[in-house]
C-alpha cells in the first residue's frame, strides 16, 4: 500500500519546532541553540556527548521516515495518523521522536 499525503512540509515542520526547544527539557536530545527564522537547531545527545546541526532539510527527511514508522506501527503515538496531521496534536514525545528520525533515521531513544 502506497498512501501519499500532500501536506506543505516546510510550514508544518515549522510549526512543530516552535515548541521544540522547551519541549526538550529532560530529553536525551535537549535543544541548545535555535533559529526559528531559518529552522536551524541545536542539539546535544546527553547519552552520547555529541551534538547535532538539524536544519529544514534535515527536518523534511526525518518526517518523512517519521509517517513510515507510523504508517508501519513500529511508532505508537496514541492517536491516528490523520490526527497527526494537525500539528496543534503533537507533543513533546511525538516531537523529539521527529528530531530523532531527523538526525538518527530512526526513534533510538523512548
Amino acid at each position: 500500500m502506497k498512501l501519499e499525503i500532500d501536506i506543505n512540509e516546510e510550514q508544518m515542520i515549522h510549526d512543530i519546532m516552535e515548541s521544540y526547544p522547551d519541549y526538550s527539557a529532560g530529553n536525551c536530545l535537549s535543544c541548545e541553540h535555535w533559529d526559528y527564522k531559518n529552522n536551524k537547531f541545536t542539539f546535544r545527545d546527553l547519552e552520547e556527548d555529541k551534538v547535532y546541526e538539524v536544519d529544514m532539510e534535515k527536518l523534511k527527511k526525518g518526517l518523512k521516515i517519521f509517517f513510515d514508522l507510523l504508517v508501519k506501527g513500529k511508532f505508537k503515538t496514541g492517536m491516528d495518523i490523520s490526527c497527526m496531521l494537525d500539528v496543534g496534536n503533537w507533543d513533546g514525545y511525538i516531537t523529539d521522536a521527529l528530531v530523532q528520525c531527523a538526525i538518527f533515521g530512526d526513534v533510538i531513544y523512548g
